[in-house]
């Protein structure tokens, strides 16, 4: 399987996006990142890291492409999707760090059954506290959203998904380009899948971690960013209780999570690298807070003692 990364200006968090996609137990065939014009040193770092992981030995294919066209994510992602050469093309944001089974979960949600065309799964927000608390309310939402659909259907979510190549190339020309950016482009896909009977399935250990940024956004920005999902839809011909429901869900969210932000945030820059370089233990679960804790104090306590303390 191939890997699609869009990238515009990521250079704070596109190394740890890479480093993650390297390091998973089933490695992918390629990576491909899709330089979209950055005006940052992304594109500087993306070639570091390819070069210093081919140099460590290094064995997934990283790919630099680039889409000077048009500035936007589905420019991105179509130039990322018509580059890879994988029949599974998974597509995570720069931002997006994923777990080190997550290939093996996208692979294992298309070999039970070849009808599969789409994949998407549980989300974390990595820079908020509670994550493993938020992994599992994550999961228990979409799942509850989908059960809530009269035809069960599952929405892909862009920051966590994948679809065939053959589902690409099929249809790939007849997803929208989203000139006035009034539709989420992962919806957009759905709904064409859904137009054509392409199945698409929910993978709950297909699991990646995401920034929580958007949420810094005020009300007004946020609704309007939400007012995408059901849009989408409408602009279709179609209508979706799923979508109306993660609308409501991801509102209803707005109000603690937008306060409680800007107090934790001044936190987690302190311990940025820490937290996002221990996201994942090596079982390929979150460590919790108690277990963090614990550890912390058994250092002290055993350099105390080193210490003659």
């Amino acid at each position: 399987m191939s890997i699609v990364i869009p990238v515009y200006n990521e250079s704070a968090i596109i190394r740890q996006c890479l480093s993650t996609a390297v390091n998973q137990v089933l490695k992918p065939l390629e990576i491909v990142v899709v330089n979209n014009m950055s005006t940052d040193n992304t594109q500087q770092l993306v070639e570091d890291f390819a070069r210093e992981y081919k140099e460590s030995g290094g064995t997934v294919d990283i790919k630099l492409v680039q889409e000077n066209n048009r500035q936007g994510m589905i420019p991105a992602r179509n130039t990322g999707f018509e580059a890879a050469v994988g029949d599974i093309l998974g597509r995570i944001d720069a931002d997006t760090l994923i777990d080190p089974r997550w290939t093996q979960a996208v692979v294992n949600a298309y070999a039970s059954n070849p009808k599969v065309m789409g994949a998407t799964g549980p989300v974390t927000y990595y820079d908020m506290p509670m994550r493993r608390f938020s992994l599992h309310r994550d999961n228990k939402i979409r799942k509850a959203v989908q059960m809530l659909s009269r035809k069960k259907d599952v929405i892909l979510f862009g920051s966590n998904m994948s679809i065939r190549a053959k589902a690409w190339h099929a249809i790939g020309r007849e997803f929208c380009l989203d000139l006035e950016d009034k539709l989420h482009e992962d919806v957009d896909i759905t709904v064409h899948f859904k137009k054509h009977g392409y199945k698409i399935v929910y993978a709950e250990k297909m699991i990646a971690g995401i920034s929580a940024r958007r949420i810094e956004n005020r009300l007004r920005e946020f609704k309007k960013y939400q007012d995408k999902l059901t849009y989408t839809y409408f602009s279709h011909n179609e209508k979706s209780k799923s979508a109306n429901v993660a609308k409501a869900v991801f509102l209803s969210i707005y109000f603690p999570l937008h306060a409680l932000r800007p107090l934790y945030l001044n936190y987690y820059k302190k311990i940025q690298a820490e937290c996002e370089a221990d996201l994942w233990n090596p079982d390929g679960r979150m460590s919790s807070l108690r277990h963090r804790a614990h550890t912390k104090l058994s250092l002290k306590i055993k350099e105390r003692k080193n210490n003659g303390v």
